[in-house]
């Protein structure tokens, strides 16, 4: 396309075509988007949804929530999802502990702090 001098004596030239974005990359930056009301624990940045009505946490291979932290026994706690929702520690090494307070079993409110070993998740209720 040619270009040629405006009245004003300025240039004008042509936008350059942008390359059309990709689908797949439109995907990667969006942040995954949850249902309202789903609970889910959050903790630097990722948001783990808590779909089921019992949720295993631990560092073992059949965890649903699986947490990579040598404080954190295989079959560490469960997250039972109800009105109230319910955080219950599984008799782990270390326990497991709500808003700094080491708990056998726990109603969870929004914004609440489970740590289990070294690695603190939030409650998000909706």
């Amino acid at each position: 396309m040619n270009w040629r001098p405006a009245s004003s004596g300025s240039e004008v030239k042509p936008k350059p075509k942008s390359p059309p974005e990709r689908a797949s990359s439109k995907r990667r930056n969006r942040r995954r988007q949850l249902p309202l009301g789903q609970p889910r624990l959050e903790v630097a940045g990722q948001a783990y949804p808590l779909v089921r009505a019992i949720t295993l946490m631990g560092r073992g291979t059949d965890a649903d929530i699986r947490v990579e932290d040598p404080g954190v026994s295989r079959k560490h706690c469960e997250i039972v999802v109800g009105d109230p929702a319910i955080v219950r520690d599984l008799k782990s090494t270390n326990g497991t502990f709500v808003d700094g307070i080491r708990i056998d079993e726990c109603t969870l409110t929004e914004g609440a702090i489970v740590k289990l070993g070294g690695t603190a998740f939030t409650f998000r209720s909706s």
